[in-house]
């Protein structure tokens, strides 16, 4: 535990945080090549360097996500249903579901270009709301968006024909 202003803290190991992770302005949380569990909200407002970690998400209760910097695994495993976005957020390398859902409302979920999401469907989770991808130059390019409304999971795949760069 730790906390005050413009501090850094280093995970050396992996940590089961039962309420909400808050990261305050001028402080850095380096979250490490570990998995971190957060019950509560996960609130940044300082820097959180998430190279190479897992945030798993596994709140009893509707969780809020708010940060300015990626994630590099999400892992979604909310008994309490949802995670709730108050920012965009971007996932750098996998996006999990096991159960629950991200509702984005006004804010999206944002793939980098190699990032992929694992386990959608109606029984485990799906991003209901705004899903942004990459989408590269080529020929017969698909890519499917697991999204839905709040109730119902409804994936859409594309396959676009011909795509070239502005």
């Amino acid at each position: 535990t730790g906390s005050g202003t413009n501090v850094s803290f280093t995970a050396l190991a992996d940590i089961n945080i039962s309420g909400s992770l808050t990261i305050g302005p001028g402080t850095t949380f380096t979250a490490s090549s570990f998995t971190h569990t957060v019950a509560g909200n996960f609130l940044n407002n300082g820097t959180f360097a998430g190279a190479g970690s897992t945030i798993v998400l596994n709140g009893p209760v509707a969780q809020s996500v708010y940060s300015g910097n990626s994630f590099h695994k999400l892992t979604i495993n909310a008994t309490g249903g949802t995670v709730n976005l108050l920012t965009d957020i971007t996932i750098n390398d996998t996006l999990a579901f096991v159960l629950g859902k991200i509702i984005t409302g006004s804010y999206k979920v944002i793939l980098n270009s190699t990032a992929t999401v694992s386990g959608a469907s109606q029984a485990s989770g799906w991003v209901a709301g705004f899903l942004q991808k990459n989408i590269t130059s080529g020929l017969n390019i698909s890519r499917i968006f697991e999204v839905g409304d709040n109730n119902i999971y409804a994936p859409s795949s594309f396959i676009l024909g011909n795509v070239s760069a502005p």
